[in-house]
């Protein structure tokens, strides 16, 4: 069997990797095929396929985007549960693709791991930075499914109720105990600095894991938790690896999806799981965002299109199509630093890290530097344009739960569209999905 088709092999049969509306109904068998090369097990963690996507429920529960009548009739039922924070995503055919595909990544980061114990130290780099790989896809599965599944960190952190399945190994047919809050995110903090002893600085490609990827994703894991010291440690040490910008000025807006696919700011490339609503021009984009951009930034013209009924819909993600951008990109590691610099005390040094982006998205010789002496006001500069940089990836739902424990910046959500309405008030409830019971089943957990 040649390369490519033992490949497709592993990747159709092993895991079982099916279109965006659905998948096979399949537990995946490690019987099927058992790589035999070094090679094999990286051709397994390049199947982006499935290993680079993130859940689009992350997006779905954020306030970047408004609804009217027509978005509402678009959406499938899960979808309009997660958009209307009705806590939970179950499917009619009673099994939740969000959930159990990001279980899948954890599937195969777990059988890379353990066909990498079986191979001599003879390429140990190689071997090395194959199992920093897997360690950090097994992170950021458990990431993402915390985000989704659990209550915010500094709400659950105390609770000892089991809630996710904790697995540590691939195989299927073994009970798995339930893991709280604390457990999953010293788990997911334990995997990260693993791979960071591992992983190469950069990766040949910005598909794969590194070093730089791994310290923007445990930053990102850092403000999840609340723990900003380490969140500031992380993104600059990111930052002292990869920092160049793109000059927005530089980018033809003439083209419907005008920012460039694996352009210089991505760390690490990752997507939303693409539902025909991803592009819909039913998905508006929030009316206060849009309108707070000013004239002179780049921003409101790169970002976004004039629909038929003039309403703005986006088209600035960073994969340069339709599909909305939810890796890691050098942008978002230079608003972390700023709001941490600035929450540690260095206000003019956060709000020059600030300002740095800024001078890039704004028209040549247009941009007047933000400048203020109170924290405060830094922060509350910060966290906008954060907001209004980030807009459409997967890092607004992380937000709105960790700022909800901060009275100054906590944010009650409401829509009402459709015959169709939810109300949220994170910082009065530890709002988390409901985890099926059919996927309980189908992992077999036990408690």
């Amino acid at each position: 069997m040649n390369q490519f088709i033992k490949v497709l092999f592993v990747l159709y049969c092993f895991v079982g990797i099916s279109g965006c509306e659905g998948f096979l109904d399949e537990k995946p068998s490690k019987s099927l095929v058992v790589p035999d090369t070094l090679e094999d097990i990286q051709a397994l963690l390049d199947g982006d396929a499935l290993m680079n996507i993130d859940a689009f429920t992350l997006f779905l529960q954020s306030d970047d985007f408004e609804l009217e009548a027509p978005g509402v009739a678009q959406l499938i039922d899960w979808q309009r549960n997660a958009v209307f924070w009705k806590g939970e995503i179950d499917s009619p055919t009673g099994v939740t693709a969000e959930y159990f595909n990001i279980y899948r990544k954890i599937f195969v980061a777990h059988f890379a791991i353990e066909e990498l114990e079986k191979f001599s130290t003879g390429k140990s780099q190689i071997k090395d930075d194959l199992m920093g790989q897997a360690l950090f896809y097994r992170a950021y599965g458990y990431f993402t499914l915390a985000q989704l599944f659990m209550p915010d960190y500094s709400k659950g952190k105390d609770m000892d109720v089991g809630i996710l399945p904790l697995r540590s190994v691939s195989q299927l047919d073994v009970a798995v105990p339930l893991a709280a809050v604390s457990q999953i995110y010293s788990e997911i903090v334990k995997n990260l600095e693993q791979a960071l002893t591992l992983l190469p600085d950069k990766a040949k490609y910005q598909t794969r894991p590194s070093k730089v990827a791994t310290h923007g994703l445990l930053s990102r894991v850092n403000l999840a938790m609340g723990d900003y010291d380490k969140a500031l440690v992380n993104a600059l040490a990111a930052l002292n690896i990869q920092s160049e910008l793109m000059d927005y000025n530089s980018i033809d807006p003439v083209n419907t999806y005008p920012i460039p696919f694996l352009n210089e700011e991505i760390v690490f490339n990752g997507i939303q799981s693409a539902y025909s609503f991803s592009f819909s021009t039913n998905l508006l984009v929030n009316s206060e965002i849009y309108q707070s951009y000013d004239s002179m930034d780049l921003r409101k013209v790169l970002y976004f299109t004039i629909n038929r009924d003039g309403l703005p819909n986006f088209t600035g993600s960073y994969n340069g199509n339709f599909e909305l951008f939810s890796g890691i990109a050098v942008d978002e590691l230079i608003l972390t630093a700023a709001e941490c610099l600035v929450r540690a005390g260095e206000v003019q040094k956060g709000m020059e890290y600030l300002n740095r982006l800024l001078e890039t998205r704004w028209v040549t010789g247009s941009f007047v530097p933000f400048e203020t002496s109170s924290s405060q006001e830094a922060l509350e500069i910060i966290l906008f344009e954060r907001r209004k940089s980030l807009l459409f990836r997967s890092t607004r739902w992380l937000d709105l739960r960790r700022l909800s424990n901060e009275p100054s910046f906590h944010k009650p959500m409401a829509r009402e569209a459709g015959g169709f309405s939810g109300k949220l008030d994170l910082s009065q409830t530890a709002y988390a999905l409901k985890i099926p019971a059919r996927e309980l089943d189908f992992e077999g957990a036990g408690q």
